[in-house]
């Protein structure tokens, strides 16, 4: 689909959806300035490997999104790492040979594949809670569960190719009005957030129970069935948060 001014319309699979919701925009032929004209030079200019980003709150009905250097800005500012994306459930499209994809936490999410790249999936409410299998790909990916919305129910998934040392699993913290932040999870701390008692084998691989407010006084908690990580508390599920 050529377009010359920038603008285009997406729709999502689940129109009336409201909360966080990634846009994405990235170049399908990097090296070639064959992406957007500068508006100094007026010359056809190369995107380069890095995509653009924006982070907003979908209000359910008809708005418009910007995606450019300054959001992208923000995105870094709000605590995701450069060319991190949630690649887990959406839609992409061709455009101008950019690839066009939106990222957003599904009400209930349903089986998922990551990119061959370093993705974040964002993981909140499940349709089928254990049975729903989500699998990251290659590539440093990030995990991030929380409870994105207003319920607490089928707080939990299947990771299917989960990789210590490589995948790592971040919880979601809402810092105030409807910024996106991370549990800070240390090495002093990472225990609150996955408490020994609750911790155990899941076949041959690991049942990972997350308290989302870690020492704090909420109780909502998060199932993680990781069938690829054998179960060690003292190693393993500290690896598991990337420390």
């Amino acid at each position: 689909m050529a377009v010359v001014d920038g603008k285009y319309t997406l729709t999502l699979k689940h129109p009336l959806y409201k909360g966080p919701m990634m846009l994405v925009v990235r170049d399908n032929t990097p090296g070639g300035a064959d992406n957007y004209i500068d508006e100094g030079s007026l010359q056809l200019t190369d995107l380069g490997p890095t995509p653009l980003r924006a982070l907003v709150m979908a209000s359910g009905v008809n708005q418009n999104v910007n995606v450019t250097a300054l959001t992208e800005l923000a995105v870094l500012k709000a605590g995701l790492d450069q060319g991190v994306t949630s690649e887990s459930k959406g839609q992409t499209t061709s455009v101008q040979n950019l690839t066009l994809g939106y990222y957003w936490v599904a009400q209930k999410l349903e089986n998922a594949k990551g990119g061959p790249g370093d993705d974040e999936i964002l993981v909140g409410t499940t349709k089928d809670r254990q049975a729903t299998v989500i699998e990251t790909g290659s590539g440093r990916d990030t995990v991030t569960v929380g409870k994105f919305g207003t319920a607490a129910t089928n707080l939990e998934a299947t990771i299917s190719d989960f990789q210590l040392e490589m995948d790592k699993v971040k919880v979601f913290l809402r810092d105030g009005g409807h910024k996106m932040n991370y549990q800070n999870i240390t090495s002093a701390n990472w225990q609150q957030f996955a408490p020994r008692a609750e911790q155990s084998a899941f076949g041959s691989g690991t049942k990972l129970v997350i308290d989302l407010d870690g020492a704090g006084a909420g109780t909502d908690k998060y199932i993680l069935y990781l069938p690829t990580v054998a179960f060690n508390y003292d190693t393993n599920t500290k690896s598991l948060f990337g420390l």
